[in-house]
């Protein structure tokens, strides 16, 4: 019996391939699948896909609105970082920067992009440190426990009485607003 024969006939077994580059914040580049990215890079990509033409204030009242909705545990929001920031029912997505057709999409999969902007390049740094510091409990929550937010452009009315009905109204952060889970009263 030849060895070599039988070494070259190994059956075909697949296996999970790890992805070619795990996402950095120098290196943020999505692999097609966000499961590889970290908590952190994750949380940071949701930050500048949001928040990215926003104050620092409003920039972490987002990220801050994801870890309410993580410790919330709620089946209706997820429970950890992914589960919360990839939400969708096949129809709706929790946050319009993960839809594949959004504009912001294409930006927050490259933020790094030799096409992206000077600015955009600084907020996604600045997004990435402040997921840093959420994730790591140093800095406050300027929402007090928001779990909604939505950004001037939609009328307060609507939002209150179609999107979310009965959420409550913490506060504005330059043009954003954010509320509370009208379930958590």
């Amino acid at each position: 019996m030849d060895l070599g024969e039988l070494d070259s006939e190994k059956p075909s077994i697949e296996v999970d391939q790890p992805p070619s580059s795990i996402p950095t914040v120098d290196d943020p580049r999505w692999t097609d699948n966000f499961e590889d990215d970290s908590e952190v890079i994750i949380l940071a990509r949701l930050i500048f896909g949001e928040a990215r033409n926003q104050s620092m204030e409003a920039m972490v009242g987002v990220g801050w609105l994801i870890k309410n909705r993580v410790n919330a545990n709620k089946k209706y929001f997820g429970s950890s970082y992914h589960d919360v920031i990839l939400k969708n029912d096949g129809k709706y997505w929790q946050f319009s920067s993960f839809i594949p057709t959004d504009p912001n999409f294409k930006v927050l999969t490259d933020p790094l992009s030799s096409n992206s902007k000077e600015a955009d390049k600084q907020a996604w740094v600045i997004a990435y440190d402040i997921a840093s510091k959420i994730i790591g409990d140093l800095v406050v929550d300027p929402t007090k426990g928001a779990t909604f937010f939505h950004s001037s452009d939609l009328s307060q009315e609507k939002f209150v009485t179609q999107s979310v009905p009965g959420a409550i109204f913490i506060k504005r952060i330059g043009d954003l607003l954010f509320y509370k889970d009208p379930n958590e009263k």
